[in-house]
């Protein structure tokens, strides 16, 4: 009699049979290259390209939220000496991605191939980025400059990219934000009074209404977009009023009369953003109004790099910069509220 363990020769076959399948479909399976889903499909990155033809990529929408991708500036970076070296969590959820699509600040879009690693100086950090083929049509400033001039957004992957426009103050399109401007830097000043050091001394003036509507407002900057829905519009604006100062502030001064002492005693600045419904009037969303010296060095100012539309909605991307900083946002600008999605730091220097 056999055993009970001891199997059919028949039922042994086909159990052999069954497990050289089952191995040679498990190592097809294995080689198969991953399913691509639709969050896949959906993410892209975006990137700076600076004007020598550098870019660093910063930011990525992995087809579900906002993420900051590369690496961040530091007091000692080492650059990788060739692609292989790079990283591969650095380029996010795209992988390396060597040819990139470039929106201008005016123009059509090209496109930029990489071609080798590159380190570069970022204030008092240390950036790594790519060297791409881009030749800049206007003269290219050493790289000591900050903060150094930006010639485009990058992008790769699935981004829907617009321009976000600059207004000229003359044009009648910024008719109606130049007059509402106006009176966001008046309510900005009155009631508060203004500073300034003047030779390390801080002296505070009062600026009436009367003073403050007397004063020239000069448009430093104004940009529009595209708001959520159909025909809403978002603009941006950064703005300023020069005042003199006081009689014989300048002549009792000691010590060396500054350039341009006798026309600029102190400067207050604002910056803001405005909201239109289709057809409707501009609504301030948020501003401020600060005071700054005569050589604006304090205050921040934006470098608007595009507009990108995600799940139905549009977010700016732009640039902040001082003159010891830089650092690079997400924002979507809403009716009632601004949203900062994302927020990168570029480079600094710190006292």
């Amino acid at each position: 009699m056999k055993h009970a363990t001891e199997s059919h020769p028949r039922t042994s076959s086909a159990r052999a049979w069954m497990m050289v399948v089952g191995a040679v479909a498990g190592m097809v399976l294995s080689e198969a290259p991953a399913v691509r889903t639709a969050a896949d499909d959906a993410a892209f990155a975006l990137a700076l390209l600076r004007r020598d033809g550098i870019l660093v990529p910063f930011a990525e929408y992995n087809g579900n939220r906002w993420r900051a991708i590369w690496q961040v500036a530091s007091g000692s970076a080492e650059a990788p000496i060739q692609f292989s070296d790079i990283p591969k969590g650095w380029w996010g959820r795209l992988g390396e991605t060597l040819t990139w699509r470039i929106l201008p600040a005016t123009g059509p879009v090209s496109t930029v191939r990489v071609t080798r690693p590159a380190w570069f100086p970022l204030f008092c950090q240390q950036q790594v980025g790519v060297q791409t083929d881009y030749r800049a049509s206007t003269p290219v400033p050493p790289p000591s400059v900050h903060p150094f001039p930006k010639d485009g957004l990058g992008y790769a992957g699935a981004a829907s990219v617009s321009a976000i426009r600059i207004l000229s103050p003359r044009d009648e399109e910024a008719r109606e934000a130049v007059a509402a401007i106006s009176e966001e830097m008046l309510d900005g000043e009155w009631g508060n009074p203004l500073r300034n050091k003047y030779r390390q001394r801080e002296i505070r003036i009062g600026i009436s209404p009367e003073i403050s509507r007397k004063a020239a407002v000069t448009i430093e900057a104004l940009y529009v977009a595209p708001g959520q829905d159909v025909g809403d519009r978002v603009f941006y604006f950064e703005a300023s009023k020069t005042y003199p100062p006081p009689p014989g502030m300048v002549e009792r001064a000691p010590g060396p009369r500054p350039p341009g002492a006798e026309k600029c005693y102190v400067r207050s600045y604002g910056s803001g953003w405005f909201y239109q419904k289709a057809g409707g009037k501009l609504e301030n969303i948020t501003s401020s109004v600060n005071t700054v010296g005569c050589e604006f060095s304090w205050n921040k100012v934006m470098l608007p790099l595009g507009v990108v539309r995600v799940n139905d909605r549009s977010v700016w991307v732009v640039q902040w910069a001082g003159w010891d900083y830089e650092r690079y946002e997400i924002i979507e600008p809403r009716e009632k509220t601004l949203d900062v999605l994302l927020e990168r730091a570029g480079g600094w220097c710190s006292e």
